[in-house]
């Protein structure tokens, strides 16, 4: 070659190298821009826990994460489309001694075979990483619900602290009457005094238990303060207990997430003892070259030759086949994994049923000493007005019918934690939350 078709072979080969490199960034940028949410908007105040768990999905930083992994999933499928293509190599050597030059362009070790069976794997591979985000977002539906149930217990007990902290000064003022009076001891009235500090601490202690769970969501999801929340406790309520009838027509669900991700991990190690056996096919090669300069034999009026190879591996020393039967030995396991699931969920499903036929009891229970507390108040109002009693006694038979409702609203709080995590697994609460199911996994 002269030195016009030097110029011209290197300046082909720059200018190659150079537009694909702008495609590649090209391409990237514009993929790390769809990447790119904008944050979500927020609302002025949060009532209700659906549309805190919207504004959540959004903003939780590891479903965020999550979600980014589907899309860099995605990126893994492109990839193995791409390998349908050959890698193709575009080459050239300058010879000192020659003065010229040669050009060519091959593809070697094409395996077509491999990107099919790849693609396949890698698309498995996406459901999963979409299903694992499903899981993840149940997850965080679950601990975001149990959270605002008990901010709604803690406001409901905060209530009845206020009302018993009024009646213990109440009773404190009497005590401390008939002291400068001289009609009771001084004990008494150190007994009363303890007794309102130890009211005092206790209703502190809610307060700080309320004050910490607000402070742990506005973290979480990036929230600006507690003051956005302002809870409607009975919307609250209904939107994650859903209709209470349907409690007992609930059911473990065929269907869950962890057994979908094994069912697809199960498809993709069947891919695998393909591909595994597809290692016996042979490799192909082909291109375009220039003719070699140093070659005695090379006719110099040829300009371009063109080749087509194929090589086949001959011994391995049996590698191949014994990655064949590890394939086959992993499926046989995988499969085993599936039925230990199965049977995990349906142990975790019966432990859930147990744990909310025991605190629907203890309720109940509960509510009916809460009632038999409520008739004695009544009692003791009576004897009062006729003269029977005095007022302490009057006042500590009505705080401790605000202690049987303490007690009852946390027995409460345990039975609908229990229905919780039974919506939970039977994939309602997702379903209800945002009417995805667990046997329809979004592809976004």
């Amino acid at each position: 070659m002269n030195h016009t078709s030097i110029k011209y072979t290197y300046f082909l080969y720059i200018f190659l190298l150079s537009t694909v490199v702008c495609l590649l960034f090209q391409s990237s940028q514009a993929k790390a821009e769809e990447l790119q949410e904008p944050v979500a908007a927020l609302p002025d105040q949060i009532r209700d826990f659906q549309t805190c768990a919207l504004v959540g999905l959004k903003r939780v930083p590891q479903l965020q994460k999550s979600k980014l992994e589907i899309a860099i999933r995605h990126l893994d499928e492109e990839d193995s489309a791409w390998s349908f293509f050959p890698d193709l190599q575009l080459s050239s050597y300058y010879y000192v001694s020659e003065d010229d030059t040669t050009i060519s362009f091959n593809a070697a070790n094409y395996r077509p075979w491999e990107p099919y069976y790849s693609l396949q794997a890698k698309q498995l591979i996406t459901q999963i990483a979409m299903l694992e985000h499903v899981e993840a977002t149940s997850l965080a539906l679950k601990r975001l619900a149990d959270t605002f149930l008990q901010l709604v217990a803690f406001s409901q007990i905060d209530e009845h602290y206020k009302n018993i902290l009024d009646l213990q000064e109440k009773r404190f003022s009497y005590t401390e009457k008939r002291r400068k009076n001289t009609i009771t001891a001084e004990v008494d009235l150190e007994i009363a005094k303890q007794t309102l500090a130890y009211i005092i601490a206790e209703h502190k202690t809610i307060s700080q238990q309320q004050e910490a769970l607000i402070n742990g969501l506005c973290i979480t999801m990036n929230l600006p303060g507690p003051e956005i929340f302002n809870l409607e406790p009975d919307l609250v309520l209904e939107q994650i207990l859903g209709p209470l009838e349907r409690v007992n027509d609930m059911s473990s669900p065929s269907d869950s997430i962890e057994l979908q991700v094994v069912d697809k991990k199960l498809l993709l190690q069947e891919k695998k003892i393909l591909l595994a056996y597809s290692k016996y096919m042979p490799d192909f090669s082909f291109g375009v070259r220039s003719p070699d300069v140093l070659s005695e034999t090379t006719n110099a009026e040829d300009d371009l030759f063109f080749y087509v190879g194929v090589s086949l591996k001959f011994w391995d020393g049996r590698k191949r086949k014994r990655d064949i039967t590890r394939q086959k030995m992993k499926l046989q396991q995988m499969h085993i994994e599936r039925k230990e699931v199965e049977n995990s969920e349906r142990l975790a499903w019966l432990e859930a049923m147990q744990i909310y036929s025991r605190a629907n009891s203890e309720h109940q229970l509960s509510l009916t000493k809460e009632k038999v507390k409520s008739l004695e108040v009544k009692k003791k109002q009576f004897d009062y007005q006729n003269g029977k009693i005095r007022l302490p006694q009057l006042i500590d038979q009505q705080i401790a019918i605000h202690r049987a409702s303490i007690t009852s609203i946390r027995k409460e709080l345990a039975l609908n934690r229990a229905i919780l995590h039974l919506r939970h697994l039977s994939g309602r609460l997702l379903k209800d939350t945002i009417n995805v199911s667990l046997a329809k996994i979004p592809h976004e």
